[in-house]
């Protein structure tokens, strides 16, 4: 197995619960958690008092409203391995919006409700596609090979980062970057473990004729 898939199949073990129901959860690390919040939704509309399909969901780690358009690895890493208990999954609880806790929409990115249900992984597919503009811009100098991509070839991507397909994926995300083309700066996000920092941080791969390491970055950054 190649070092590209093994980091793609990377998962994380989550238990969410809510009271004394609890939902077992196999998360890849660079998926998003609203995937799975349809499901989620559906397993516990049983045991909850409200309408789970009218009334958003959100995920708590320790009171902190989980920020969802980040990866679940980004937000593994920021909120729960600076903390020093440690088990073989990682605890989140449960939250869904009502008039004794409303949804925390100054916290974290609100969802639309219609009359039937709430399109969790439509909201999704704009955070990511939107995120996939502004990365394809960095590495290019430009946002062309996104913006031309054929409406099929869109689908297929989307479809393929929801469905977890490695060589779907790949298959489009090549021609976003064709192989050749010099890649004009790296797209970095650097975020701060215990705080609400987030630097962003196109860089070039060379300065001064040499490799740019990730110290060079920590040190511009810092």
């Amino acid at each position: 197995m190649s070092l590209h898939q093994s980091v793609w199949d990377g998962q994380i073990n989550v238990k969410i619960v809510y009271e004394d129901t609890e939902f077992l959860l196999y998360i890849h690390r660079n998926a998003y958690f609203p995937l799975h919040y349809a499901d989620i939704a559906s397993y516990f509309d049983s045991v909850v008092s409200t309408d789970l399909t009218k009334s958003p969901i959100w995920l708590e780690h320790e009171d902190v409203p989980l920020k969802w358009n980040l990866p679940a690895g980004v937000l593994y890493d920021l909120l729960y391995l600076p903390a020093a208990e440690k088990r073989n999954e990682w605890v989140l609880q449960l939250r869904f919006d009502s008039p004794e806790l409303p949804y925390p929409s100054t916290d974290i990115i609100p969802f639309s409700v219609s009359e039937d249900s709430i399109d969790y992984s439509s909201m999704l597919s704009q955070v990511v596609v939107n995120q996939l503009k502004q990365s394809t811009f960095v590495m290019n100098g430009n946002a062309k090979a996104m913006m031309t991509l054929s409406e099929d070839d869109s689908r297929f991507l989307w479809k393929a980062i929801a469905l977890h397909d490695y060589n779907g994926f790949h298959s489009i995300a090549k021609k976003l970057h064709p192989r050749g083309q010099l890649i004009q700066r790296v797209p970095v996000k650097v975020y701060v473990a215990g705080t609400p920092v987030m630097i962003q941080a196109p860089i070039a791969p060379l300065q001064d004729g040499k490799a740019t390491t990730l110290n060079d970055l920590l040190q511009n950054c810092f």
